[in-house]
């Protein structure tokens, strides 16, 4: 009988090697690293912190020389200077020697006396030559003294005795520091040393473990990882609905007991997998045997194909039927298309034979361009010119509510009523038209109130424009009116209701404008300046359409049609029209 060596055994080895080799390692470590926390600790405490404050001592001497000779020069009798240097004498200088006499503890002794030298030396200057001059010229006036002037002056100026004490002091803190720059560089040659040390050791141990490692690794795979990982894909693949191509292995452990069991598993559900393949073609005669008794998937499998050969009848009689129903829909679905759409190009017939001809415009209004692009077949916006005299001549751009066949019928409201208002109620100025046309629109469109109350309206600009004393007369329903006069846009706002709201206390406003040669008038609906298009897909809005109109008004009147065209027609590129367009533009001559 073969001897089992177990998986348990196996791991236990491998890893028993690597726990006593990482202990070896890191008694080998312990003495170095413990001798370069001792020699980072007296560069980090003692000798770099001694070299820094020495720095302060030696810059503090440098600013204090600055300072006394300022007080002794320049006359004064309180500077910022001279606070510096009292703060310098009376609280830096005795910090620093503060934290030098704390550092100095752990000094060698010559070091320690060239230090007291240097104290010796700063008290005399500081106590001596320093107060001397600060004493010398308390106030204002004592600068006059010449003498007394003359006297102090020669003790700061180069190479007088407070120059000299100076430079004596700096260099034996130069010296001193020199000393510590030394030592720094032995301790840390020495600490480079020791982390030598400890990298050859982590360099050795490394490979001794890699090496071990690498052994330890190859047996375990070949064992252990292999086989698991075998199973593991197997497993995934199975997951996916993906069979192994072969056999695994087994092997005489725990895991070839798994692989035993999976090979098999394997085989039934390859069995079972091509049943369902068969049945799922259509071949119900396929033969298949389940597993065992037991075999509750194949036992299943068996059901459903007897119930998908008996479905599989059912449909395709089902099928034959409705082909032949969904055929007879189309075609009454084509003919109800059919009939519609052409009701919808009749409508728009209709719709034209109101828009005044373009001959007719152009003889009321001989400069001027109608820009109308509608979004579909019919339209809800629409242009109105009316001649009410020789002179006067009636004009307007109407925006009704919604698009399409809907807008369309609105339109026709719109047009009757404004026909209505000078033709047979005899009315001549535009804010008489537009209340009269929203009387109208009130009683023929919001006769029942509740919950199907209409809310149908208009908004729009209508002019009257006399041709010979140049008075324009406007009225507007939230559509205002621009007029271009010598490079500047003036707005005339509109009122801020449509046509149709019921409220009897609204009434239009009438805009009365002098008009001058060369200006351009402009009428518009909202579907310009809200299609989207461009780079980002925004609205046009009104801001670029202003700027448009200023930059075209000098034009000829049939350029700035087509400039208008081709400008929306490239924001606009691919994405869809959201309403109908309408701009009128007269130019005065």
């Amino acid at each position: 009988m073969a001897v089992r060596f177990t998986i348990r055994n196996r791991l236990f080895a491998g890893f028993s090697f690597l726990i006593i080799t990482a202990l070896l390692l890191v008694l080998l470590m312990a003495n170095t690293i413990f001798n370069a926390v001792q020699y980072n600790y007296k560069i980090a405490n003692i000798y770099a912190p001694s070299v820094n404050e020495l720095e302060r001592l030696d810059q503090l001497l440098t600013q204090s020389q600055s300072y006394i000779s300022i007080w002794a020069l320049v006359q004064s009798k309180d500077t910022q200077q001279k606070r510096n240097l009292s703060r310098l004498l009376e609280v830096d200088y005795p910090e620093i020697k503060k934290n030098i006499n704390k550092l100095a503890y752990d000094w060698e002794s010559d070091d320690v006396e060239l230090l007291q030298k240097i104290y010796r030396e700063i008290n005399e200057l500081f106590i001596g030559d320093y107060e001397s001059i600060m004493n010398s010229f308390t106030s204002f006036r004592s600068y006059n003294d010449a003498f007394l002037y003359f006297a102090n002056s020669e003790m700061v100026e180069d190479g007088g005795n407070i120059d000299l004490a100076v430079k004596d002091i700096r260099r034996d803190i130069k010296n001193l520091k020199n000393r510590y720059y030394r030592k720094t560089n032995e301790i840390t040659r020495l600490l480079t040393s020791e982390y030598e040390k400890i990298r050859i050791i982590i360099i050795v141990s490394g490979l001794f473990l890699l090496i071990g490692g690498i052994v330890i690794t190859l047996i375990t795979t070949r064992t252990i990882t292999s086989p698991v990982n075998s199973l593991r894909k197997v497993l995934l693949d199975l997951g996916k609905g993906i069979f192994p191509k072969h056999s695994i292995q087994v092997t005489n452990d725990e895991i070839g007991d798994m692989v035993h069991a999976l090979n098999s598993l394997v085989k039934g559900m390859e069995h079972t997998t091509d049943f369902s393949r068969e049945v799922g073609s259509g071949n119900f005669d396929y033969q298949y045997t389940p597993l065992s008794e037991e075999d509750v998937l194949g036992h299943a499998l068996l059901k459903m194909r007897d119930e998908l050969k008996e479905s599989e009848r059912i449909l395709e009689q089902k099928v034959i039927e409705r082909t032949k129903e969904i055929e007879k829909q189309k075609e009454r679905v084509q003919m109800l298309y059919k009939n519609v759409t052409d009701s919808i190009k009749y409508a728009k017939r209709l719709q034209n034979s109101i828009l005044p001809p373009g001959q007719w415009i152009k003889a009321l209004l001989p400069e001027s361009f109608v820009l109308y692009m509608s979004k579909d077949i019919v339209s809800g916006d629409f242009y109105w010119v009316e001649r009410i005299s020789k002179d006067e001549t009636l004009f307007g751009a109407i925006d009704c509510t919604g698009h399409g066949v809907p807008g369309a019928f609105m339109s026709l409201v719109g047009y009757n009523g404004l026909n209505q208002a000078v033709k047979e109620h005899n009315l001549k100025h535009p804010d008489q038209i537009l209340n009269d046309l929203s009387r109208l629109a009130i009683a023929s469109l919001n006769r029942e109130r509740g919950s199907d109350f209409i809310r149908d309206g208009m908004d729009l600009a209508i002019c009257k424009l006399n041709r010979k004393t140049r008075v324009l007369e406007y009225s507007g329903a939230k559509n205002p009116l621009y007029i271009i006069r010598k490079g500047e846009l003036i707005t005339y706002a509109a009122d801020k209701f449509s046509i149709g709201e019921d409220n009897s206390e609204l009434k239009f406003k009438l805009n009365k404008i002098k008009l001058q040669v060369g200006d351009t008038i402009y009428l518009f609906t909202d579907g310009y300046v809200d299609q989207f298009g461009g780079e980002f897909g925004k609205k046009f809005k009104y801001e670029p359409f202003r700027k448009l109109l200023l930059s075209i008004a000098e034009l000829p009147i049939e350029e700035q049609h087509e400039i208008l065209y081709e400008t929306i027609v490239k924001w606009q590129g691919g994405f869809e029209q959201l309403d109908d367009i309408l701009i009128f533009g007269v130019k005065i001559d």
